[in-house]
């Protein structure tokens, strides 16, 4: 992602400041979301790792929203790993650069997910793609650590926001289709291209 993974020049509440483009989706997990806020809640994002994912999470910088207000646009660094080291060894490690724009903001994004909802008949997906409002991507390459760590990043998210994965292959997916290929990719079954 070069330049765009920079999360260095923020604002006293821990917004990016300046622009934020979307990836190209096939280099990118991308979940689309009914919800229009960008507002990253830390606290419940680890509880939902924790309890479903056993997976330890953190962001940084820290994020915080006066008066309720969230900026357009913001970039983060999403930190994962196991819980504790005796840990499901589905859980990867890894810091990956995340992204969240308005879906109006990435025709390409949007028109790749239409298609693989198309080539799955709808199966729901549709009507979830239908709500989206809001994107959410993670780089496929992380900052540091396993290629896995963007997906499970983005299983969680989609799990929370109830929001469909655009995997960088142009598979939508749910969380137990993130799951399935977490499973086959810390179990050397799964390519990384795959993934």
């Amino acid at each position: 992602m070069g330049d765009e993974r920079e999360m260095t020049n923020v604002d006293q509440h821990g917004w990016v400041v300046g622009a934020v483009v979307p990836l190209p989706p096939e280099r990118a997990y991308s979940v689309l979301v009914p919800e229009p806020s960008s507002a990253i809640d830390a606290v419940r994002w680890a509880a939902q790792a924790a309890r479903f994912f056993a997976a330890a999470l953190a962001v940084e910088p820290a994020k915080r929203y006066p008066a309720g207000g969230w900026p357009r646009v913001d970039r983060a660094a999403v930190r994962v790993g196991p819980l504790v080291e005796t840990a499901v060894a589905e859980v990867p490690r890894g810091v990956v650069a995340l992204a969240t724009l308005p879906l109006s903001d990435a025709p390409l994004v949007r028109a790749q997910a239409e298609r693989g909802v198309a080539a799955m008949g709808g199966a729901g997906f549709d009507v979830l793609l239908a709500r989206a409002t809001r994107l959410w991507q993670l780089d496929a390459v992380p900052l540091e650590g396993e290629p896995g760590a963007a997906l499970l990043v983005a299983a969680l998210l989609a799990s929370l926001a109830l929001g469909p994965v655009v995997a960088p292959d142009g598979a939508v997916l749910g969380v137990k289709g993130c799951r399935g290929r977490l499973a086959a990719l810390r179990s050397g079954y799964g390519a990384a291209g795959r993934c």
